[in-house]
């Protein structure tokens, strides 16, 4: 996950890279991000098509975009992307997301499945100005931006339990028994744990 609330609604404050047009995806970013009048209004979700679907399927599912809320994929073709991204004709286009973490992952270990969850970073509205500079402060912090935030906790959260088993496997079990001013704790601590392990079940696989 990176930068998840900058969100502006308003017309003409996405910015996409024209290139990303020219890519042969049929969930072409840039279309799509144009048939609505370029809004910041879209959690962007970076994979590698097929090879990690397994994690960005049921987040896309479980997001069930809106109107107000959409989801928007950004799919690379290759599963090794290092290795045979350079020799794509589309390479330019594709380069531009592998900016964040998820890039570690695909550049050093090209069989962890791994995706990016992003607002776009620089490329919407005031970020295109104050991306890592000091007007990036807490005026821009909005409340359609927590709200944003909240849909995308909300919806990994779920998913993450969906991958455990439908949250049946990450009950409180045995802490019920731990003294009250623990268990509130306990009980975080036991879910996280789980929705760790799910996730890395999914990884691994």
């Amino acid at each position: 996950m990176d930068t998840l609330m900058n969100y502006n609604n308003s017309e003409g404050v996405q910015y996409v890279p024209s290139e990303f047009g020219m890519v042969p995806d049929p969930d072409n970013m840039y279309n799509n991000v144009a048939a609505d009048g370029f809004r910041g209004n879209f959690i962007g979700v970076v994979g590698r098509r097929a090879y990690d679907a397994r994690l960005y399927s049921p987040f896309l599912q479980t997001w069930n975009g809106t109107a107000q809320y959409r989801a928007v994929s950004m799919l690379l073709p290759m599963r090794d992307v290092y290795q045979d991204g350079p020799s794509d004709p589309f390479w330019p286009v594709y380069r531009e997301l592998l900016r964040s973490d998820h890039a570690s992952f695909w550049r050093e270990h090209p069989d962890l499945k791994a995706v990016q969850l992003t607002d776009t970073g620089q490329f919407r509205g005031h970020m295109q100005q104050c991306y890592h500079r000091e007007c990036d402060d807490l005026r821009v912090v909005t409340e359609d931006g927590l709200l944003f935030l909240k849909k995308t906790t909300d919806a990994v959260t779920t998913t993450l339990l969906r991958l455990a088993g439908g949250g049946e496997n990450c009950t409180d079990g045995p802490i019920s028994s731990a003294p009250p001013t623990g268990r509130s704790v306990l009980q975080v601590a036991t879910i996280a744990a789980c929705l760790v392990t799910a996730s890395l079940a999914v990884i691994l696989d």
